[in-house]
């Protein structure tokens, strides 16, 4: 099934890739509509989506849509149970829904950290061929040296793939290759990596 739509939400951006447009949308919500990736205000979400839909002429036919959603790796099936009745509500035909992980390019030498705000994502995959992901709330470590040593005793000596578009970011990479040799990259449009990535529909 042909996917229309692409979804992924941070704390406070919406992203919407549609194949009638041929930018990513990027709107901008308001703060405590969405905590860690997760709809935190259900009304306020849905008043703040369909204008996201509206403004960019993107309702529904009455046959609906199909969208694919990505969501980071604590999503837990209640968690995507309830994200789905909530999408529901635009008359979306079909909800397709993928951990961010499966987007990066993921081996035994290298790592990724997703970053955002309020919280990071690192992800890699481990000695047994599982992938591990760790949740770090931005506030966590009193400094950023106290960040880049975590970082450094997880990933050992992988290369580092930074994405996102938290604050942190260009210092992490300005800092963390310096500080421990571990290779380090950025993308170009490291904010819209997800949405651009691999086959991205």
């Amino acid at each position: 099934m042909k996917i229309n739509n692409l979804l992924y939400m941070t704390d406070d951006i919406i992203y919407l890739k549609n194949r009638k447009k041929l930018n990513i949308i990027r709107y901008k919500i308001n703060k405590n509509i969405i905590r860690n990736g997760r709809i935190y205000n259900i009304s306020r979400f849905i008043k703040e989506y369909n204008k996201l839909l509206n403004d960019n002429h993107l309702n529904n036919n009455l046959f609906g849509d199909t969208i694919k959603i990505i969501i980071n790796p604590l999503y837990n099936p209640a968690d995507i149970a309830f994200l789905k009745q909530i999408m529901e509500k635009f008359n979306y035909r079909k909800i397709v829904f993928e951990n961010e992980t499966k987007r990066y390019k993921l081996n035994m030498q290298n790592a990724y950290l997703n970053t955002y705000d309020n919280y990071l994502f690192l992800s890699y995959i481990d000695e047994y061929k599982k992938i591990k992901s760790y949740f770090i709330p931005s506030n966590f470590f009193e400094n950023i040296q106290e960040l880049l040593k975590y970082i450094k005793i997880k990933i050992k000596n992988r290369e580092l793939y930074l994405i996102g578009k938290g604050e942190s970011i260009k210092d992490i990479f300005t800092l963390f290759e310096k500080e421990y040799q571990n290779k380090t990259y950025i993308y170009k449009n490291h904010e819209l990596y997800l949405l651009e990535s691999v086959h991205s529909m």
